[in-house]
């Protein structure tokens, strides 16, 4: 696609990802952290977080089951 004229307004933060993804011949970490230094309590505070967030998300996802199970079985009878 090129760009023939106008602008583009951001309110918020933008990035750029180009279509060709590359990786440098390095460990798996040094692809992610790209030369930044480890920071192993954020990682963990990171990997609770996201533990956290997913078993809501499981949990979620079992309750509306039951519910829309129920909901089912109540309008086929």
């Amino acid at each position: 696609m090129k760009i023939v004229s106008g602008e583009i307004l951001v309110a918020g933060r933008l990035a750029y990802v180009p279509e060709h993804p590359w990786i440098v011949s390095a460990s798996l970490r040094d692809n992610i952290l790209l030369g930044s230094e480890f920071d192993q309590e954020r990682s963990d505070l990171d990997a609770i977080h996201y533990t956290a967030v997913s078993n809501v998300f499981v949990v979620h996802r079992a309750a509306l089951r039951k519910y829309y199970k129920s909901k089912i079985e109540t309008n086929t009878h």
